[in-house]
């Protein structure tokens, strides 16, 4: 911050003393003469006036000392704050005066710089630009809206940065305070503390299902090593085979997206991108679409994961993957059948030995609860009730309907990305800030029927139409003659999705297409009912095939 001159006062008026002392000294010379006489009192009136000046410039120079002084303590307090201080002016350029904490932030004298350059995207920032502008040129009011729309948040580098933004009037003008606070280390902390309850999650997870995940890992394992290439020679196409390769990734992603596996979860999402480049660019090769896969090292996506699981168990739980988990209770019951040897009781407990690796389907839905609630919480959404209501909750040979079980995962991250809004956007529709999930089992006639509803967005019939006819998913004229209910079933088409970017959650276009084929490959059929801004209910149907009971 800048200072003021130090004042000499005796320099300052060392003319003014020459002429009293010249004027004195023709007084004296002239002591007897009238004209003499008043200027002898007019003399002393001069030194008078002057003492008075001498004594007005001495407070003055104190003032000054003083000012100094606080100046130096401010700035030094500014210095050594936790926040930044800067000042933007009329010319949207940073002023003199700044703290330090601001000099090793940007790494140079930001003095003059222009504020927007300095502080804001280069790339993209013309609301940035205008919302500057309009600060300096509306009144108050509505300057304050325009600071509402400058981030709150930015990267600058390296360092993660809040931002507050402050009217202040300085000499009549208009100034855009900026107290910046670096929340890089706090902001290290939290997503450490975050990866850590991730891993522990992941670790609970394994021990809680750990013969379905060891079964997941094997059957992934197998996948990336044999059946990509089995598909690859066997598809009708080269593309129509990379894309059955695609959706199996995409459901291998949901699946270690359950048991918290973030780091795989991630790898996976980043190797779809790279396939869904592959895929637009046509290719027709066999042996470069091989070669694609076999320079990933996919097995390896795994690795760094399982080998943490491990060492927090203290023990290797993939190595036996065949082996399941039995209550000693069960074990006791059969022993009991057993006891007597009647034909009826050998059947009973081959039966009951048949049904240890059977799941109840309120396990098997359960299972989702917690993954979609951290899901959730990812996106800052929240979730108040997961309800499961099973009116026959009976038992699953997981292994005749594995491809449908699996699949369930990408309803329910449709559900999160789609379905449940923002808190702050729901209490605007009147809603209470979390969202609910309920689930219905019913089986009747020989049909399983699964009921998954929310009471989020709902969807936009008009939209889906608009998104199926840019896509060419279907005719505009086709699309003219649908009802809603009809229109609305088309989100289970391959490729279809209403989200523009995709990411770790949605936005590819396969996941809910998956659970389409998966039922459709058991004779079992999926679709979609929604009142839009109110809910929306999955409706899958399953026929007992075998393994139900």
């Amino acid at each position: 911050m800048g200072g003021y001159p130090v004042i000499n006062v005796d320099e300052m008026f060392e003319k003014e003393h020459q002429i009293v002392e010249n004027g004195l000294k023709l007084v004296d010379d002239n002591s007897e003469n009238v004209t003499a006489e008043n200027y002898s009192a007019l003399l002393k009136n001069y030194i008078k006036l002057l003492k008075q000046h001498e004594k007005i410039i001495k407070i003055s120079d104190n003032f000054q000392k003083s000012l100094r002084v606080t100046q130096s303590s401010l700035k030094t307090l500014l210095d050594n704050a936790e926040e930044g201080f800067l000042t933007i002016n009329k010319e949207k350029t940073i002023d003199r005066e700044y703290s330090y904490i601001c000099r090793k932030i940007f790494g140079e004298d930001i003095s003059g710089k222009n504020c927007i350059e300095l502080m804001f995207s280069k790339e993209d920032n013309e609301i940035e630009k205008e919302a500057v502008e309009r600060i300096f040129l509306e009144n108050e009011d509505k300057a304050e809206v325009y600071c509402a729309l400058l981030p709150e948040e930015t990267s600058i580098n390296g360092y993660d940065l809040k931002i507050k933004y402050k009217l202040i009037e300085v000499d009549d003008e208009r100034k855009l305070m900026c107290i910046i606070y670096d929340f890089t280390e706090q902001n290290r902390l939290n997503k450490k503390i975050v990866s850590e309850r991730y891993k522990l999650h992941m670790v609970l997870a394994a021990l809680k299902s750990e013969n379905r995940l060891k079964k997941y890992i094997k059957e992934y394992k197998d996948f990336v090593n044999y059946k990509i290439y089995d598909i690859l020679f066997e598809g009708e196409s080269v593309l129509s085979s990379l894309k059955e390769i695609f959706i199996q990734i995409h459901t291998y992603k949901g699946i270690f997206g359950q048991f918290f596996m973030k780091k795989f979860e991630s790898k996976l999402n980043g190797f779809e991108t790279k396939l869904e480049t592959l895929i637009k660019s046509e290719i027709n090769s066999i042996s470069e679409a091989g070669e694609f896969f076999s320079i990933e090292c996919l097995e390896d996506y795994c690795k760094e994961e399982i080998i943490f699981i491990n060492e927090s168990l203290d023990r290797d739980i993939f190595k036996d993957v065949n082996n399941i988990s039995v209550r000693y209770d069960d074990i006791e019951k059969v022993e009991k059948m057993l006891e007597n040897s009647s034909e009826e009781n050998i059947l009973n407990a081959k039966e009951c030995i048949r049904k240890f690796k059977f799941r109840t389907i309120m396990d098997i839905l359960k299972s989702y609860e917690k993954y979609t609630i951290s899901i959730a919480e990812t996106k800052e959404k929240l979730i108040d009730k997961f309800v499961i209501n099973c009116t026959n909750n009976g038992v699953v040979d997981e292994d005749y309907y594995y491809g449908a079980i699996k699949s369930l995962i990408h309803i329910f991250k449709n559900i999160v990305a789609h379905g449940i809004e923002a808190p702050d956007t729901r209490e605007e529709r009147g809603k209470k800030r979390s969202g609910n999930i309920k689930i219905e089992y019913t089986k009747k006639d020989g049909i399983c029927k699964i009921k998954i509803a929310d009471d989020g967005a709902g969807i936009d019939s008009n939209k889906i139409i608009e998104k199926a006819v840019k896509k060419g998913i279907i005719s505009k004229e086709k699309a003219d003659k649908m009802s809603k209910y009809e229109k609305m079933q088309l989100i289970f088409f391959e490729g279809f999705s209403t989200q523009e970017e995709s990411c770790c959650l949605a936005g590819r276009g396969v996941g809910l297409a998956s659970v389409k084929k998966e039922l459709e490959t058991i004779g079992g059929k999926i679709s979609v009912d929604s009142e839009y801004g109110k809910w929306t209910e999955f409706t899958l149907e399953i026929p007992v095939l075998k393994g139900v009971e």
